[in-house]
């Protein structure tokens, strides 16, 4: 800024003096790089695109129906280690995990028929197996909907009450093998598993 001021105290002519003011901006310690930093930050952010909330983003029609399609079950493996807690639920006499492991309506590979779960009896067992020592004894398969309808054609007539899932699995596992002691009660050898809303699940078994 410049300010005048007039010189009386002199005992000559009045003099006028011109005095000019400069102001400084020292910044403080730091100041200059959190203005750098600021300066970056503003550039940064009108460059960054502006991202849609997730509730406004939707998959497209293909992605839609591969999600829809995608089987997390775990596949015929799973099916299989399912299948062997089942058996070694009864083998070991669980019957809290035996009855977990039912659907709630269990449906007949014979008529397609349903029942409770809890009409279904507890299997007999001698309590002389393990499971290791059913897998020595009986020789077993898991089959996918592919291959046991195939076997069991008639098991896919809408004439049924029910007709087995194309995502499920027959476990048949009654095949003595040479030299060996059946179990007392093989007919829980055979039976139908799915992947379920509540997990793995028998969900059909014979008459």
């Amino acid at each position: 800024t410049l300010e005048r001021f007039v010189d009386l105290t002199s005992a000559g002519p009045a003099r006028i003096y011109n005095i000019t003011l400069e102001a400084w901006d020292i910044p403080h310690y730091g100041r200059e790089q959190e203005i750098q930093e600021a300066k970056a930050s503003d550039v940064n952010l009108a460059a960054a695109p502006i991202l849609p909330e997730l509730s406004t983003i939707t998959p497209d029609a293909s992605e839609e129906r591969g999600l829809q399609e995608r089987d997390l079950s775990g596949g015929k493996k799973a099916a299989l280690d399912f299948s062997f807690a089942f058996i070694r639920s009864y083998l070991t006499g669980d019957k809290m995990l035996f009855y977990k492991n039912l659907n709630n309506e269990v449906y007949s590979l014979s008529t397609g028929g349903a029942a409770s779960k809890y009409q279904i009896p507890f299997p007999k067992v001698s309590g002389k197996y393990d499971l290791a020592d059913y897998r020595k004894t009986y020789h077993y398969q898991i089959y996918s909907y592919s291959e046991y309808i195939k076997i069991f054609p008639e098991w896919g007539q809408n004439s049924r009450e029910w007709i087995p899932d194309e995502k499920s699995y027959l476990f048949i596992g009654t095949e003595l093998l040479p030299g060996k002691t059946p179990l007392e009660d093989e007919d829980f050898l055979v039976f139908m598993v799915a992947y379920t809303e509540s997990g793995w699940k028998v969900i059909a078994r014979p008459e």
